[in-house]
């Protein structure tokens, strides 16, 4: 595995249920020997775009997370950042699961998250933000 950054917006020892209210992210770096650095640090800025710049200027790849917006999630998504949203539980238990490829374990979802037959996550959320602006346009 190359060096990876990883956040997680937590609450105390748990993901935070929502990335778009939480105060602070752990930042994890992994390289081909394992996780090599974890620093918890405050999120600044109160806007969705000082969010989305906060990540991309840490130099995050990836985003495990609560419940996120859809306009949040695409600004980040759009800066090249992927996003696991949906996820609950100890932060730590939830970053081991997903180095072993175990975040589909229904103890990590929140409430609403399902994984579908063909073992993709259910993108309902997403749609139904797509939808609705579509909708707007249509009106």
């Amino acid at each position: 595995m190359e060096n990876m950054k990883s956040a997680i917006p937590v609450c105390g020892q748990d993901i935070a249920l929502v990335f778009d209210d939480a105060d602070c992210l752990l930042v994890i770096e992994i390289g081909e020997k394992g996780v090599y650095r974890e620093e918890r640090l405050r999120c600044t800025g109160r806007t969705m775009i000082d969010r989305a710049n906060q990540l991309r200027s840490l130099g995050v790849n990836l985003l495990i997370c609560g419940a996120i917006s859809c306009p949040l999630q695409r600004m980040i998504e759009a800066s090249g950042i992927d996003i696991i949203p949906f996820v609950r539980g100890n932060a730590a238990e939830v970053f081991d699961a997903w180095l072993r490829k175990g975040l589909a374990d229904r103890r990590f979802f929140l409430p609403g998250r399902r994984i579908l037959p063909n073992g993709r996550l259910c993108r309902g959320l997403q749609a139904r933000c797509r939808n609705r602006g579509e909708r707007k346009d249509q009106r």
